[in-house]
């Protein structure tokens, strides 16, 4: 009675933790779009309510690639909560405004997380390929379907400025999915072990790595506008080298959005090759520069990785080769019979210490010689017999040899012989794969048998 009691208890518990567990999880992605969005506040140009980065989005794309299509509700939910929230106060974008585009960007951001499970299976982009459909959805499907319906209802209102605006929003936001999306996938993805796994070289590298990044990016758009030469955008490129090449792909993405914030920073404070325009002009500028600068490099993290996975695949796959020769040797050398292994001109190519005793001639001495210089009293015998078998690609089983050995021509001795085709995967032959078993002193055994009973 005790037991049906607790059950419905334990029961009810089960469900207020669930609840618990979803409203948290509403909150805390609520609260990380919060803080994103109002970071793309912080990063607009004045008096144009424009920026040249909007990773909001990329967190929600993140959240749907890595979760299940039956909590993308809880995502939805922190997305309106977090929108409603961030916009409050604000005087360049309308309220409702901003809730009618996180609608249109959930269904977009639906509709690309779809299409990229679609055509690239798991939230790795690990191949050229699937980096591409990433791309073509993050970069053109997801930011269309997002700004063309807000642009629609200002040309509907009468906007006289929606295709430069909308150019601008479109590209404001496929910079950021491009490049925040594959950071903080790859990185959430991986968890801690990333961490755990890094060693105190690796970490001291990246951190290194991320100090430089911020230096060069200082002294490349955190200066005057004035005094800033042109080839200084290409100050921060060697280091995002760096990061592709020893980071991969989600190490370049972390180091493409510190240098979108940097430039975007030093840009609205008139700092950088990126200041010295109209601010509309100066968003699109530096839009076509992360975009130009982002996809080489994010490709060409993909392909380091690639052909990095590659090498390692072979490594593997050599060293298991090697152990599989090492033994397959092994038993070859060891077997209590005699092999051999003859080419097509009657060549030896390998022996083991079996049959070279039973030849009585050094396993190294048979090595490139030809079945006659081995054994010219068995060769007659031998030859035509290993002829039938190259010629027929047949084998011939239980073939018994009588003679004499090179080191003992004066004894009789037995073999019972078995000679097996080796072809190639075209079902040519390469030669003759013999086993030799003496059976001589089992057949004076059975003659001594056969004397006593007939004696």
């Amino acid at each position: 009675m005790e037991h049906l009691r607790d059950r419905p208890l334990s029961s009810v518990r089960g469900q207020m933790s669930a609840v618990v567990r979803t409203a948290v999880s509403i909150l805390l992605f609520a609260a990380a779009f919060f803080v994103l969005q109002r970071l793309t506040f912080a990063l607009r140009f004045p008096p144009f309510e424009r920026t040249t980065i909007w990773t909001p989005g990329a967190l929600l794309f993140t959240a749907l690639l890595l979760t299940p299509g039956r909590s993308w509700w809880r995502h939805y939910a922190g997305l309106c909560l977090g929108a409603f929230a961030a916009y409050q106060g604000d005087t360049a974008i309308p309220g409702w405004i901003a809730l009618l585009a996180a609608q249109f960007h959930f269904g977009a951001v639906v509709l690309g997380t779809l299409g990229v499970r679609r055509y690239s299976p798991g939230p790795r982009f690990g191949d050229p390929a699937a980096l591409l459909v990433f791309v073509v959805v993050a970069g053109l499907v997801v930011p269309v379907a997002t700004a063309a319906p807000i642009e629609f209802v200002r040309w509907i209102q009468g906007a006289d400025d929606v295709w430069p605006v909308a150019l601008r929003s479109l590209l404001c936001v496929a910079v950021g999915l491009l490049i925040a999306t594959p950071g903080l996938t790859l990185t959430l993805a991986s968890g801690r072990s990333w961490i755990g796994e890094a060693s105190r070289g690796r970490i001291v590298e990246f951190v290194l790595l991320g100090i430089l990044l911020l230096v060069v990016g200082h002294i490349a758009f955190g200066r005057p506008a004035e005094g800033t030469l042109p080839a200084m955008l290409y100050a921060p490129v060697p280091l995002l080298l760096w990061s592709a090449l020893r980071f991969r792909l989600a190490g370049v993405c972390w180091a493409l959005l510190a240098l979108a914030y940097q430039s975007t920073w030093g840009a609205i404070h008139g700092n950088g090759p990126f200041a010295g325009s109209e601010s509309a002009d100066n968003v699109l500028q530096l839009q076509i520069f992360l975009l130009a600068i982002s996809l080489p490099l994010m490709f060409l993290a993909v392909v380091i990785e690639q052909r990095t996975r590659a090498f390692e695949s072979l490594a593997r796959h050599e060293r298991q080769v090697r152990s599989q020769y090492a033994q397959l040797s092994t038993i070859y050398q060891t077997a209590p019979v005699g092999l051999a292994f003859v080419d097509t001109q009657m060549r030896f190519v390998s022996v083991n210490d079996c049959l070279a005793e039973m030849n009585g001639i050094p396993a190294a001495a048979h090595l490139g010689k030809k079945l006659r210089q081995v054994l010219p009293d068995l060769a007659d015998e031998l030859e035509p017999v290993y002829r039938r078998v190259i010629e027929t690609g047949q084998p011939i089983v239980g073939f018994e040899v009588q003679g004499g050995s090179e080191a003992r021509p004066e004894m009789e001795r037995d073999w019972l012989v078995s000679h097996y085709p080796v072809k190639d995967p075209q079902g040519l032959v390469l030669g003759v794969s013999t086993v030799v078993e003496e059976t001589t002193e089992r057949k004076r055994a059975d003659q001594l048998q056969q004397d006593l009973i007939h004696a």
